[in-house]
């Protein structure tokens, strides 16, 4: 549920998979996690941190707003004026911005590498799945 994730961060909180269910219509952020990730949410993904153990396990980096709340939204294009005036016409607040990110495989990765914890016996954290060697820099 990255949507729902992603807000409950920016508010300061965790995110919480199974807080959501069932599903209430009156939440916004129900309506978040019943969505799960959107075309936005990606192309808000910054090139800081992918590829690197922190960004697996959804650890991607979304961009700030800049001064005027506008956030960018990356694509594989260069942008002409025609095509940022259509861009913008669906939607408010963002800015469609060229970047090369966005073509590689370390921005899939960011959600779709999960890493967690195997636990012993009284729920102490063991180590890694997938264990350490399976990916490089990711310790026991």
């Amino acid at each position: 549920m990255p949507m729902a994730r992603t807000e409950a961060n920016l508010r300061g909180q965790p995110g919480a998979v199974f807080a959501h269910l069932p599903f209430d219509p009156a939440k916004p952020e129900d309506a978040e996690a019943r969505d799960g990730v959107s075309c936005s949410l990606c192309h808000q993904i910054t090139a800081e941190k992918l590829g690197t153990p922190q960004s697996f396990s959804g650890g991607f980096v979304i961009g700030p707003p800049d001064a005027a709340g506008v956030h960018s939204e990356f694509g594989p294009f260069d942008i002409d004026h025609g095509r940022t005036r259509i861009m913008q016409s669906s939607t408010g607040g963002f800015r469609p911005t060229h970047a090369d990110h966005i073509r590689k495989s370390e921005l899939c990765a960011s959600c779709h590498t999960l890493i967690t914890h195997r636990l012993r016996a009284g729920g102490q954290a063991h180590r890694h799945i997938p264990r350490a060697g399976a990916l490089p820099g990711v310790a026991p």
